[in-house]
Parts: C-alpha cells; structure tokens; sequence
C-alpha cells in the first residue's frame, strides 16, 4: 500500500480479505472500483493507527506468504 500528500491511503488485498476489511469498516472500496483495491482516509490520529495496521497486515501477509523470515529481512537490508 502507500498513501498520498492528500491524506488518503490505498491498499490491494486478496478478495476474501478485501470483502471482510470493508464489511467490518476498516476501508472503502478504491475510487477505480476494481475488486481488492481499498482506500482509507486519514482524519485523524486514530485513522494513522489503523493506517499503519493495515500497511503491517499487508506486509505479514506477503512475507509470510514469501515463506520470508524477519531474519532474513533484516539481513537484506543491512
């Protein structure tokens, strides 16, 4: 994900977990209205909180899926 100078962030996430993010409120569907693609807006320093949350999810997921380690990752950026 990134998030824009105009305070809105945006997101790509598999399907299920895109459906479910929405139906808990957690994001809306992005502005292109294609199935995965997400935006939440940053109104305030609750919103960042989540923000990042969900920037972290989508990190765990990847790297998780990657079959990464934190070690490893870490070893790649030193």
């Amino acid at each position: 994900g990134h998030v824009h100078d105009d305070g809105v962030a945006h997101f790509a996430f598999p399907i299920g977990l895109w459906l479910g993010l929405i139906d808990e409120g957690h994001v809306e569907p992005h502005p292109l209205e294609r199935a995965g693609l997400a935006e939440r807006r940053i109104r305030s320093e609750g919103d960042v909180t989540d923000v990042i949350g969900l920037l972290r999810l989508n990190y765990d997921r990847i790297v998780t899926h990657a079959g990464w380690t934190s070690a490893l990752m870490a070893a790649g950026s030193a």
